[in-house]
């Protein structure tokens, strides 16, 4: 019983150390390509179900996106402004997406 308790724990420190370790590793700021990549498949996402964004699902007219309909419209030092045009209907959505990845606002316009 004691050899399967040691085991057990010295498993369980095995496994967790790599848990720990990769919790302080940054993966760096997004550049502005991943950034735009990042908008479309979070619009694209957003067709399946609500994300939680505040737009709500999307008509599955926003699946279809392409590169050319996605633009860069402000850069600051902690985000990205970007531009996602739906050509079959003529709407627009802004990302904000911080350079840390995350998805700060969406707001159709």
């Amino acid at each position: 019983m004691r050899k399967l308790l040691i085991t057990g724990l010295s498993l369980l420190a095995f496994y967790s150390t790599g848990t720990q370790a990769h919790g302080s590793h940054t993966h760096g700021a997004l550049d502005p390509q991943a950034a735009m990549a990042m908008a479309t498949r979070t619009v694209q996402k957003m067709t399946i179900r609500d994300i939680g964004l505040g737009t709500g699902k999307l008509d599955e007219s926003w699946q279809s996106i392409r590169s050319d309909q996605v633009t860069l419209v402000e850069q600051s030092e902690n985000n990205y402004v970007i531009s996602v045009k739906n050509a079959e209907t003529g709407e627009v959505l802004i990302l904000e997406i911080g350079k840390d990845g995350q998805i700060q606002h969406v707001e159709p316009i």
